[in-house]
């Protein structure tokens, strides 16, 4: 019997019936098929495409199945057509947890991230009915929080943390920004290889920041300037995380490209 779990992902933008970076998504997927289960074969999708949306943008999951049927899953209808800065800044809650395959799409990986971003929003709501909030002074660091005030969309997202290390949104790779810096997980570190982080690390061409592939430290949080995800909608800042506060200034000029 197959688990619910036991598949491997790839979380995808849909723009009108087309799947963007369709070669580079199914690689990926390959390459978890392969390392994980012995799989060695191409995948097809064109059973898949009938079921993609047609008209505008969309998050789409593509699960596959070894030596199962594959599952398309409509995660979410975007207002934009193709790769945008969100408007919204979420507020980010760090977790400590490990998962099987930790640098694969897994199911165990979709899973942990479902549960996570669960529980962020219950520890937000609990901080919040105990701890009210206090006004921004005019201290240092008041220009920060007066941003990420007026910016923070309520919603909560869970980060995955090893030890004093920040590896990624759920399954979405971390990036923080200081001075001209631009921090991110390694593979080696557990990150796991998407498209998107792939774009981002590519358009640092286009600013004059210097990439640095390792974790951003838990401990050293409020020493950054900006701290923001990649995923298959784009790119999103957060407003804070765990008490430190955040601008959104550089992250938009390290926005994919729509194909």
């Amino acid at each position: 019997m197959t688990a619910p779990s036991h598949f491997v992902y790839q979380r995808v933008h849909v723009l009108d019936g087309r799947i963007l970076h369709r070669e580079e998504h199914l690689r990926l997927a390959e390459r978890a098929l392969k390392a994980i289960y012995g799989i060695d074969s191409g995948l097809d999708i064109s059973d898949f495409i009938p079921d993609l949306p047609q008209r505008g943008s969309a998050v789409v999951i593509l699960r596959f199945r070894p030596g199962g049927p594959s599952e398309v899953e409509l995660q979410r209808v975007l207002l934009h057509r193709g790769y945008a800065h969100s408007p919204l800044r979420p507020r980010g809650v760090t977790f400590s947890y490990g998962v099987p395959y930790a640098g694969f799409p897994t199911g165990f990986q979709l899973a942990a991230t479902e549960f996570f971003d669960y529980l962020a929003e219950q520890h937000s709501g609990f901080e919040e009915d105990r701890q009210p909030v206090a006004p921004a002074g005019d201290g240092p660091n008041a220009h920060r929080e007066r941003r990420a005030s007026s910016a923070s969309s309520g919603s909560v997202k869970s980060i995955r943390r090893v030890d004093n290390f920040l590896i990624s949104v759920g399954d979405a790779p971390l990036f923080g920004i200081r001075g001209r810096q631009l921090f991110t997980a390694s593979i080696d570190d557990g990150a796991m290889e998407s498209v998107e982080r792939q774009a981002v690390i590519a358009n640092i061409v286009r600013t004059n920041l210097k990439l640095t592939e390792k974790p951003i430290l838990h401990s050293e949080l409020k020493s950054f300037d900006e701290l923001f995800y990649a995923d298959a909608a784009g790119i999103t800042s957060l407003a804070e995380c765990d008490g430190a506060k955040f601008t959104a200034l550089v992250a938009q000029k390290l926005l994919p490209q729509t194909p």
